[in-house]
């Protein structure tokens, strides 16, 4: 089975696991992540000073080693497999989250955040996922990619809102691919950038407030709700 995670930020309540990981980092060396960035202000960009690249997972992973086990145990399960075995595996966490919310008697405003750590490896990676998401039209997803590969598979999902994460190394390849599917209605730009909050077209974009301090990290997706609103975002990067 996925090992779900009950992440801080993105559960509605504590306890809740309503995401799952992969381990990050260049699929050549064992991560999920073949759209990492590496240059300054990409998202594994190695700072003078630091043992870990600026990624948020590294940090984590350095600081715990329990949640590392956990991400390599989801990686070698998901990745070694076939088409039919992944499209099942989805399946059985989708249904083990729903079932269990269900009991709670929680049946609506079901949120499940894709890939709090790692990325989509490839295009069948993709269409299982999108599989399994069609067949759970009582959940909401969401999450944030730079496999830019999966948003042609991955638009038009009503039950997605798919952020594209963007920063200074991949923005122009990633806001061609956002304006050739923006039209889709669930794909949306996730920005990671020191100040500049304005997409070329003049969007401005809404600031993450836990980035800028003006909310607590525990629960606050669900209070603040602006990624499950389909508005585009801005993440503020320190490097």
């Amino acid at each position: 089975m996925i090992k779900p995670t009950d992440d801080r930020k993105t559960q509605a309540y504590r306890g809740q696991k309503n995401t799952f990981g992969l381990l990050p980092g260049d699929p050549r060396c064992g991560g999920t992540c073949p759209g990492a960035t590496f240059g300054p202000g990409g998202c594994r960009e190695s700072l003078s000073g630091r043992v870990t690249p600026v990624c948020y997972v590294e940090r984590i992973l350095a600081l715990r080693p329990a949640v590392c086990r956990v991400l390599a145990h989801n990686t070698r399960l998901l990745l070694d497999t076939t088409y039919d075995q992944r499209l099942a595996l989805f399946l059985q966490e989708f249904l083990r989250f729903y079932s269990l919310e269900k009991r709670k008697k929680r049946t609506t405003d079901l949120r499940y955040r894709l890939h709090w750590s790692g990325d989509i490896p490839d295009e069948e990676y993709a269409c299982a996922l999108r599989e399994a998401i069609e067949a759970c039209p009582f959940i909401q997803f969401w999450g944030y990619t730079r496999s830019f590969f999966s948003v042609p598979i991955l638009a038009g999902l009503k039950n997605l809102a798919w952020y594209l994460s963007l920063d200074s190394c991949n923005f122009d390849e990633g806001w061609k691919v956002y304006q050739k599917h923006k039209d889709a209605g669930n794909i949306h730009i996730a920005l990671m950038a020191k100040n500049n909050r304005k997409l070329p077209d003049g969007t401005r974009l809404v600031a993450c407030p836990v980035d800028e301090g003006k909310k607590a990290l525990e629960l606050a997706c669900f209070s603040c709700r602006q990624c499950f609103s389909g508005k585009s975002i801005f993440f503020r990067t320190r490097s």
